[in-house]
């Protein structure tokens, strides 16, 4: 088993730390909340309006805010710049005693089990990956991903009818992907049961259309099956959706050779010899492979370290949580996954600063993902930066004219900082774009406080329109 399925299993209905965040109501987009949320939300703001009506006068001028800002801390961490790979057996050890640790803090957490068992699998360690995916599966966990890695072991050790019955598990449970369909077909493949796995691999790609490697092994036991033709038909077709490798040339050419077609023959091994000859040129040295193997076996293994940093904060273990991000992104300092996990740790904790310091790293990483921008703003308001707060969302707007909610955060900004004036304009575009009763109950209390009182009572009807237009659909 591959460091590469490594990443796959340990992620499949796993909850990862990839999450939005919105970090103060000021600035929450609201689409970013729940329809409870969103009605408090309206409440709130409609109570707010109410107050402002009585007690403002349209005509007095909003209070200047005051231009000093306040000292900034700095942050509490530093994000590593440069990965450290550490020897093969240093890393074996550290992993070993992160994941014996994680059970030991989380026994009831099938995800702290699936991800020990994962990892015993990868260091060959199958007696052990065995008993801690059984383990895993009596706690009935919620995802499919332990039942794919102890079918895994299983077939590995031979033991097809396990392999099958466990897999079997999780149709009866509801669940369905490729993965699920390829493995348990090639169990009932190896069981000799040649029909049951053929209509496995039909039924998977029938469901699973995109998947080529489910209509390779369909063609493969149509062939074993004596449906030659058929066969080279879906196998030719799969190659062409997958490209040409030597799994799927050698399938074709032993069906080929079944059907006596000498001249196709010559050219697929033709192929096959260009192929072989190719990845001998590219063959790495002794060195440079080891040299490869061990970046490839840090770099899986910061998604390890990742994964049980997510089962910590699903624990709400937020020191455990962050301890295991950073050491994901001490091996791989530009896995953004773990980045975002930090985020949501220093959120919850409400570490401004720290927080501040992550999601300028994701912007950096992600430039075109503009919430974090609206995210980098709502964290300066925390920390009472208004100032800068305002360039990030007006460098927003600026750079992507069309993103509304980045127009909308910018608005509540000169709102709360009695700068309804600056907002009037943009609160127009953002209503004649997308007319919305939370757009128009925000643009009645920009209006009402710029002093525009019937202004904010033509949006407040167009408000209170929209809401019984969409509670009537």
């Amino acid at each position: 088993m591959g460091w590469q399925k490594l990443v796959v299993l340990l992620t499949v209905g796993l909850l990862m730390s990839g999450l939005v965040i919105g970090v103060v109501v000021l600035l929450t987009p609201l689409e970013e909340l729940t329809e409870e949320e969103k009605e408090a939300y309206l409440a709130e703001q409609r109570l707010k309006l109410s107050q402002m009506t009585t007690e403002s006068s349209p005509t007095a001028p909003p209070p200047s805010p005051s231009k000093e800002q306040p000292k900034r801390q700095s942050p509490t961490i530093s994000l590593p710049i440069q990965p450290k790979i550490s020897e093969t057996q240093v890393v074996h050890d550290q992993v070993r005693e992160m994941v014996e640790g994680l059970v030991v803090k989380f026994p009831s957490d099938p995800g702290s089990w699936h991800i020990a068992a994962q990892t015993y699998a990868e260091l060959n360690q199958s007696e052990k990956a065995e008993e801690y995916w059984k383990k895993c599966l009596e706690l009935k966990p919620q995802h499919f991903g332990p039942y794919l890695g102890l079918a895994e072991v299983l077939t590995e050790k031979g033991r097809f009818q396990d392999a099958v019955e466990v897999l079997n598990r999780v149709f009866a449970q509801g669940g369905s992907s490729p993965e699920v369909y390829t493995k348990l077909g090639e169990a009932l493949e190896n069981l000799g049961q040649i029909p049951e796995a053929k209509a496995m691999f039909a039924k998977g790609f029938d469901l699973f259309p995109d998947e080529p490697g489910l209509l390779l092994r369909l063609g493969r036991t149509q062939a074993q099956s004596g449906e030659l033709e058929l066969a080279e038909t879906n196998i030719r077709e799969a190659i062409k959706r997958e490209g040409e490798n030597q799994q799927n040339l050698l399938v074709l050419n032993g069906v080929l050779a079944r059907l006596n077609k000498r001249d196709e023959i010559t050219i697929v091994r033709e192929k096959l010899r260009n192929l072989t000859s190719s990845e001998k040129k590219t063959e790495q040295t002794k060195s440079s492979f080891q040299e490869g193997y061990e970046k490839a076996l840090s770099e899986s293994m910061s998604q390890v370290y990742e994964s049980a940093a997510s089962v910590c904060l699903q624990q709400r273990d937020l020191p455990g949580a962050e301890k295991l991000y950073m050491q994901s992104l001490t091996i791989d300092p530009n896995l953004l996954s773990s980045i975002k996990g930090l985020s949501s740790v220093f959120l919850e904790e409400k570490r401004w600063e720290d927080l501040i310091l992550v999601l300028n790293r994701l912007i950096e990483g992600e430039p075109d993902q503009f919430i974090h921008k609206i995210n980098l703003a709502s964290a300066l308001v925390q920390v009472g930066d208004m100032e800068s707060a305002e360039k990030t969302l007006v460098d927003l707007v600026k750079n992507a004219p069309t993103f509304d909610l980045g127009k909308i955060a910018l608005c509540k900004l000169y709102l709360g900082a009695n700068q309804a004036n600056k907002a009037v304009d943009l609160i127009r575009e953002v209503a004649d774009s997308k007319p919305d009763a939370s757009v128009f109950i925000l643009q009645a209390a920009i209006l009402e406080a710029a002093g525009d009182k019937i202004g904010a009572q033509t949006a407040k009807q167009n408000a209170d329109r929209y809401k019984a237009d969409s509670s009537s659909r």
